[in-house]
């Protein structure tokens, strides 16, 4: 390198001022690629003589996230500028050092009480700066990326990966990736410094690829893949986890308190299975499905691998503080948890849609965990919102299946960036926000409650729909018939209930979540309203009706709605509230809150009365809804300063909170829900 003109070094030092001010994180020895580049200086700029220069120079251009200084063989370095940007290896003669600037936080994100709430799955969150209401995200850490050697360990890219979340104000959720994003260093010779493993190779299902570039040639497109039956691979296997968890546990203090969890990956993804393939041997196969044969304690090889390690995992996470996420069936989620207290789980299905097939058997299942204090539930929702029913009517899927998602006790449901961005989905996800931290105890944590009113279709419920009636079920309480399925629609059809594709409702969870269009049946099906449990109607069904798809499609309130019917007595609705909230119920004078409560109804003709209990009593009501016509869903707000709620509000139904009473002789009001809750709760 020549001298440096006066000019150069005052440019230089000047950089090096801006760059005390700057926040660039710790420079990593690797290469970015991103969308191109917004600017490439040449080896003589100053930008290009230091990475504090280079990271200045980053700083004052608008739009860069990254820089690296970038050179081939022996030629000097030069910085680069990046829009975005993701670690890559190292092409062969070529050096990097590189870094990146963090986004400043979103004050909104940081005040918000907790990392319950909407999080991003599928999407990059320097694209979600500015929505608020995205808590968190999840960063994977490839095995393959951080032992680049037998006990040799390279952290670098995985703590800017951290770093820059954590700076930027989002929680993390993390997992060591394994199976196919093992090292490929294990299945080298001992005496070539590997590992002395065969590997297994998979020939990939439709639709997946392999997740390496390492093919040895003989079986063109296999891909390899642990032998996870094997001891050897096994004691790699859980000293990576180890290091792994001590790792998470040594990062500074403003980054690992923003690591809520790792997941406990063994095989393919996070999937609970070996691959998604078929081996190349046969001999190399390992069964996980219904019907394998038993091993040891559990019902198949492959779990036999997964749970009988699982307590060394849990001992190694939890000795450094970190919480476990785990991801199998409810029985096996079961004996996890209990093994491994404090434990959050994957929820699986119920993330995946609503309205599907075994709904009620997994709110059993995993729906009991999920509403255990001390536990937590995650979601994976894309790619299942982008295709058939979801797409009729977008803002009612996406509104109902938060609802449900809140009813099943998932709190951090994993979303993708291009809902996330859609504007018109943002006043569902602050709703979903709110109460997120409202489905299991402890009691302080909750800011209110919400119902959202609705009547499931189960067709395996043969009291409700006798088979006498709508035909059999076809051979078990978790089987039905098209016909018995048409047969149930065609009954509530008046009120909007449809079957567009009863054969996907005939078929499992899985198939039912395929449906090419909207179904209101189902079988074992959720067959009630949804909410946070805080809010219950009294006697739902004694007392109203059900109706589906009302109102406009530009409002997210119509999937799902009941009714008055004065025809039949059902003039009154009835709901008590959860008898914890706000530090106990009855309130006293001395323990008042300000709180809000929001009625939504459909602006019909008919009219109602809204009571409440307050200091005062419940004898007269706080309100009376006259019908409008405008045929739009309109939310009734009602402050309440001086509530009460000790049950002294009479209704057909019973003693209640609040009721909401019908006043308009031969019209009957269509109700959504409501919501109650105190503006100003804040988590302890």
């Amino acid at each position: 390198m020549g001298e440096l003109s006066i000019a150069t070094l005052l440019m230089v030092v000047s950089a090096a001022a801006a760059f005390a001010q700057t926040t660039c994180l710790p420079a990593i020895s690797a290469c970015l690629r991103g969308a191109g580049t917004l600017q490439r200086f040449e080896p003589e700029d100053a930008p290009s003589l230091t990475g504090a220069a280079c990271c200045a120079a980053c700083a004052q251009q608008r739009g860069c996230t990254a820089w690296q200084l970038y050179a081939v063989d022996s030629a000097e370095q030069a910085c680069w500028l990046l829009p975005t940007f993701a670690i890559k290896p190292s092409d062969p003669g070529v050096s990097c050092s590189a870094s990146a600037i963090p986004a400043p936080p979103n004050p909104a994100r940081v005040n918000h009480s907790g990392y319950a709430g909407i999080w991003v799955q599928h999407g990059d969150t320097a694209a979600l700066l500015n929505q608020s209401f995205v808590l968190g995200s999840d960063v994977s850490v490839d095995w393959a990326d951080v032992e680049v050697g037998d006990d040799e360990w390279d952290w670098a890219a995985t703590d800017m990966g951290f770093a820059r979340q954590a700076a930027a104000g989002f929680y993390i959720e993390t997992a060591l990736t394994v199976g196919p994003k093992a090292p490929m260093w294990l299945y080298k010779d001992k005496e070539a410094g590997g590992g002395g493993i065969t590997p297994t190779r998979i020939r990939m299902a439709e639709g997946h690829k392999c997740a390496n570039d390492e093919d040895d040639g003989d079986t063109a497109g296999a891909c390899n893949y642990p032998p996870y039956l094997d001891q050897q691979y096994q004691a790699f296997f859980l000293r990576a986890v180890d290091r792994f968890a001590v790792h998470i546990a040594s990062l500074p203090y403003e980054v690992r308190s923003k690591i809520i969890a790792s997941q406990a990956e063994y095989g393919s993804t996070g999937d609970d299975c070996p691959w998604h393939g078929t081996p190349v041997d046969p001999k190399d196969d390992i069964c996980f499905k219904p019907g394998c044969p038993r091993v040891g304690a559990y019902q198949d090889a492959w779990h036999n691998f997964t749970m009988s390690t699982a307590p060394a995992i849990c001992a190694s996470y939890r000795t450094n503080n970190v919480s476990v996420l785990w991801n199998t069936n409810a029985s096996r989620l079961a004996q996890l948890v209990k093994e491994c207290p404090g434990s959050y789980i994957k929820a699986g299905m119920v993330s995946h849609g609503f309205s599907l097939n075994g709904e009620a058997d997994n709110y059993a299942g995993k729906g009991k965990i999920c509403h255990t204090e001390g536990y937590h539930c995650r979601g994976e929702s894309w790619p299942f919102c982008q295709h058939g029913y979801y797409t009729e009517a977008p803002l009612w899927a996406t509104y109902s299946h938060l609802l449900w998602q809140l009813t099943f006790g998932v709190d951090l449901p994993g979303l993708s960036q291009p809902n996330l961005i859609n504007a018109s989905y943002a006043p569902l996800y602050e709703l979903f926000n709110r109460y997120a931290g409202s489905i299991r105890p402890p009691a302080d944590e909750w800011a209110g409650g919400i119902i959202a009113l609705r009547d499931g279709l189960d067709s395996a419920n043969v009291s409700r729909f006798p088979e006498a009636q709508f035909g059999v079920m076809g051979g078990g309480e978790k089987k039905t018939t098209v016909a018995r399925l048409l047969a149930i629609a065609a009954k509530f059809s008046r009120r909007g209930a449809v079957e567009r594709d009863p054969l996907a409702a005939t078929m499992s969870a899985m198939g039912s979540r395929r449906r090419n269009g909207t179904n209101d049946v189902g079988i074992r099906s959720w067959q009630g309203n949804y909410g946070n449990g805080l809010v219950t109607q009294l006697r739902p069904f004694e007392t109203s009706i059900g109706w589906w798809h009302v109102g406009p499609r530009d409002q997210p309130y119509g999937r799902y709605a009941r009714a008055f019917e004065a025809a039949s007595g059902r003039t009154d609705l009835g709901f008590v509230l959860d008898a914890r909230l706000w530090g106990g119920l009855p309130l006293s004078a001395a323990a008042a809150r300000k709180l809000v409560l929001a009625v939504t109804y459909l602006d019909g003709k008919a009219g109602f009365d809204v009571y409440f209990d307050t200091a005062a009593g419940c004898a007269a009501p706080k309100r009376s809804i006259a019908g409008g016509g405008t045929g739009r869903w309109i939310t009734a707000t009602f402050a309440v300063a001086d509530g009460h709620f000790g049950r002294r509000c009479a209704s057909k139904a019973g003693q209640a909170d609040i009721v909401l009473r019908s006043t308009t002789a031969g019209a009957d009001a269509i109700v959504h829900g409501l919501q109650i809750y105190d503006p100003a709760h804040r988590k302890s």
